[in-house]
């Protein structure tokens, strides 16, 4: 639905998160969707609490999952100081 909407996450894609999130708060795809969501929307704060709930959820054998998450984690931090 994202890629149909020019992979925006917001509106009707975004309600479909929450909705997976009030199901499953540590869904890992749902808290990566959410978290880009909100960094699409600028809440670079709220990008990272969601970010860091996937990265609490994510199995530490997951070296790869967990770097890229991280990685996104930073791309927020550097952008909620610029702003």
């Amino acid at each position: 639905m994202a890629m149909a909407n020019g992979r925006q996450l917001q509106g009707q894609p975004l309600e479909l998160i929450r909705k997976a999130l009030q199901l499953d708060p540590k869904n890992g795809k749902a808290l990566n969707l959410a978290g880009s969501a909100e960094f699409q929307a600028k809440n670079f704060n709220k990008a990272i609490e969601y970010w860091q709930q996937e990265l609490d959820a994510t199995s530490p054998a997951d070296a790869e999952e967990r770097s890229r998450v991280s990685q996104m984690i930073e791309e927020a931090r550097t952008a909620a100081k610029a702003k």
